[in-house]
Formats: C-alpha cells, sequence, structure tokens
C-alpha cells in the first residue's frame, strides 16, 4: 500500500509564494471597485439634492414667502374694507358708496396681481423640472404634469387677464392653491432622506 505523505514546506510555499499574491490583488480591486461604487453613488446623491431637490425647495419657500405677505396685504385690506363700510354705513351719497367699492375692486386686482406675481417663480419650479427631470426619482418624476398643468393654468389665467379672451375668474378657479403641497411634502421628505444617505456614506 502506498502512503501519500503531505509535503508541508511545499504547501507553505505554494500558499505563500503563489495563492496569497494572486488572491490579494483579486480582494483589493474587489474592495476598490466596491467603494468607487459607492463614490459614485454618493456624488449622484449630492448632485440630486444641490441641483434639483433643494434648487425646487428654494423656489417653494419664495413662494410661501410671497404668498404669506399677498395673504397679510388681503386681510389688512378687508380690516380697511369693515372700517370704510362702518363709517359710511348712514351716507346715503351713492358717490361715496361707488368710490369705496372701485377702491375694494383695486384690492381684488392686487390680490389678481400677486398670483401673477408668482407665476415667474412657477416658471422657474417647472424650468427646473425640465432641465433636472433625471436627478428627480421615479415618484417625484410623477408629478410633472402636476406642476406643468399648474403653470399652465397660471400662464393661461395672465393671458385672459391681459387679452379678455375668457374670463380671468372662470379660469383661476381651475387653479387650485393646494394642488402642489403634495410634491412639497414629497420634496422635503426626500431632501431629508438624501442627507441622511450622503451622511452614512
Amino acid at each position: 500500500m502506498l502512503e501519500y505523505v503531505v509535503d508541508w514546506k511545499a504547501v507553505q510555499w505554494t500558499v505563500e509564494k503563489l495563492v496569497i499574491p494572486l488572491v490579494i490583488p483579486v480582494l483589493v480591486y474587489l474592495y476598490a471597485k466596491k467603494q468607487l461604487v459607492v463614490k459614485r453613488q454618493v456624488e449622484f446623491r449630492e448632485r440630486q439634492l444641490t441641483e434639483f431637490y433643494a434648487a425646487m425647495l428654494a423656489l417653494r419657500k419664495r413662494i410661501q414667502s410671497h404668498m404669506g405677505f399677498s395673504e397679510e396685504l388681503r386681510s389688512a385690506h378687508g380690516e380697511a374694507w369693515l372700517d370704510v363700510v362702518q363709517e359710511h354705513a348712514a351716507d346715503d351719497d351713492a358717490t361715496v358708496w361707488n368710490d369705496t367699492v372701485a377702491t375694494y375692486k383695486n384690492s381684488v386686482d392686487i390680490g389678481n396681481e400677486a398670483w401673477l406675481a408668482r407665476l415667474p417663480l412657477y416658471l422657474e419650479m417647472r424650468r427646473l423640472f425640465i432641465e433636472k427631470y433625471a436627478y428627480a426619482d421615479k415618484d417625484v418624476r410623477e408629478y410633472f404634469t402636476v406642476v406643468d398643468t399648474f403653470v399652465e393654468g397660471l400662464e393661461r389665467y395672465q393671458d385672459t387677464r391681459r387679452n379678455s379672451t375668457a374670463a380671468p375668474e372662470a379660469v383661476k378657479r381651475l387653479i387650485k392653491p393646494g394642488t402642489l403641497e403634495p410634491l412639497y411634502d414629497l420634496l422635503e421628505r426626500r431632501v431629508d432622506e438624501i442627507q441622511q444617505q450622503i451622511l452614512k456614506g
């Protein structure tokens, strides 16, 4: 019977001189490749954050600020209107009432102009959505049509006020102020998520 004896020195030499030198570069390569993938993912998320999500939210904050001022102006005008009504309640003079109504109509025009003053911000939001569409996650991309339709409504409202092609108030009824709120909420959540992912690396 033939007995097989293992030459442990030969095995050790083979492992040290052949196997380890081959395995270590493969492991280093795989690790480097994994790090490169992680790096690219982080860089993409950073671009998403800075070039799309943060920019969209900044526009939203500017719109909110503008809306807040418009509401304060409308409220102040409403209070002033009540004061005028109380002051002239006993007046039978039609001229006073006509002037008062004309002043109130001007405040309605101020409110309408406030809508139109926000139009450039919405146009910028739509432009940003178009140009940076690739940075939007799939669930956010689904809101593009909502943004586009909303901005289109504002543009038509502006046209009807300028050209009297249709009743501007009828068009304005199609523009619902809360239409973009679900998108804004999603953008806020996504910014938080991306920031956490970037911090974790």
